[in-house]
């Protein structure tokens, strides 16, 4: 099932020195759960500036960090305790690697709302709305449906050779 962000509240500090506001005017994001056991999550602030130059500056480089996050992994609920804890096998935030995040779970009509307990900065609240699946998907989108491991995303110059590129993308042309 999707899930797409509706809303944050609270004051969550990352890994950066810094503490920023989750407000739901300002914010997108989408959660997903699949019946695998596999589960992602992306969140970022609206209105993100592009970089002047390919190369940001150490300021453009911050907002940008700042401003998204996300992480992935496998997923279990334990109904009794009423929690689901995102085992992450990679995250935005490189001290989230490999950590189990626990959230506190309400289920509500189409409403999901996860609690996340986080050392030091107290309960932050999500709420986040099913998303209905899409009917009209043509046989050619519904091949897309269901990929979910990387295998590689290296790109080869005409001779064969692995060019190197950011982490992450997905195929992205550099002009």
């Amino acid at each position: 099932r999707h899930t797409r962000y509706i809303s944050v509240t609270g004051v969550q500090t990352c890994a950066l020195p810094i503490s920023y506001e989750l407000v739901a005017t300002d914010r997108h994001g989408y959660l997903f759960y699949d019946a695998s056991g596999l589960m992602a999550t992306v969140i970022q602030r609206d209105g993100r500036s592009t970089f002047a130059k390919s190369d940001p500056t150490p300021q453009e480089a911050f907002a940008a960090v700042t401003t998204y996050g996300g992480h992935f992994g496998t997923f279990d609920v334990d109904e009794g305790a009423h929690t689901v804890t995102h085992h992450t096998q990679g995250s935005f935030d490189p001290n989230d690697t490999g950590v189990d995040l626990r959230y506190r779970y309400q289920v509500s009509g189409d409403r999901l709302a996860l609690t996340v307990f986080a050392a030091g900065d107290g309960a932050v609240p999500t709420t986040w709305k099913r998303l209905p699946d899409r009917t009209n998907l043509t046989p050619l989108e519904r091949r897309f449906v269901g990929f979910k491991r990387l295998v590689s995303n290296e790109v080869k110059d005409d001779k064969g050779q692995i060019l190197p590129g950011p982490a992450g993308e997905i195929g992205r042309a550099h002009v």
